[in-house]
């Protein structure tokens, strides 16, 4: 555990340090919380008052994204600095490596929910009718935070494990996306034929099980993790 803690503070660090990381997480981020916390509260302000499931579909869906630009970049990026020997030289376990790269995308994704969720309730509380206080009630914060650590736990799996067979951070983060956009085509079209309804049960159940869904892909995917083979490729 204190391994995988390092090598997350060592993420976090860098993508906080490096001006070209950075600015292009700042890009993405600011895009997103414009549009989940300020463009869709505004333009949804009724149904976040009735307190609908679809008012925080946007906080389930975009902040995942985040995740896959950086696990993409957890391997497939350091091969191009050329900094991956020097990480892969370290005593720490490959697990260790896997699970505090995939922690770090994690935490960015659900940092970045639990904000847009704070900015659109405030959003909300600017533009609605009526006196009082509005607050999202708590199936809306489960799902919107659960959701949302749901798909990135998935997208954070594909994304280390397509990063740790391709060269180029780009190519690892385009081929996630596409394998991202399976995934919720999949997931739509699924819930369609299995007639799922939209109640608060049936959505924070489907979250758990995509979460394990994606803890098991994660698993799969530091099972596989070998350091040796980047070696080998020299």
């Amino acid at each position: 555990m204190s391994g995988a803690l390092t090598v997350l503070r060592k993420e976090l660090l860098e993508l906080l340090g490096d001006r070209s990381s950075l600015r292009g997480v700042l890009v993405q981020v600011t895009i997103l919380l414009v549009m989940a916390g300020c463009l869709m509260p505004y333009a949804l302000c009724t149904t976040w008052q009735a307190h609908n499931p679809l008012a925080v579909l946007y906080h389930v869906i975009l902040p995942p994204l985040t995740s896959v630009m950086i696990a993409s970049d957890a391997f497939a990026g350091e091969r191009e600095r050329r900094t991956l020997e020097t990480l892969l030289a370290t005593p720490l376990s490959d697990r260790a490596i896997v699970v505090g790269k995939a922690g770090a995308a994690l935490v960015v994704s659900e940092s970045l929910t639990l904000l847009a969720l704070v900015l659109a309730t405030i959003t909300v509380n600017l533009v609605k009718d009526g006196a009082g206080v509005f607050l999202p009630s708590l199936p809306m914060c489960a799902f919107a935070l659960g959701g949302s650590f749901a798909l990135a736990l998935v997208d954070t799996a594909a994304a280390i494990t397509v990063s740790s067979r391709v060269a180029v951070a780009r190519s690892a983060q385009q081929v996630t996306s596409l394998l991202g956009l399976g995934l919720a085509g999949a997931l739509a079209y699924g819930w369609r034929r299995l007639h799922l309804g939209m109640d608060w049960t049936t959505l924070l159940t489907a979250c758990g099980v995509i979460a394990l869904v994606g803890a098991a892909a994660l698993a799969l995917a530091s099972a596989q993790f070998r350091r040796a083979r980047f070696f080998e490729q020299r």
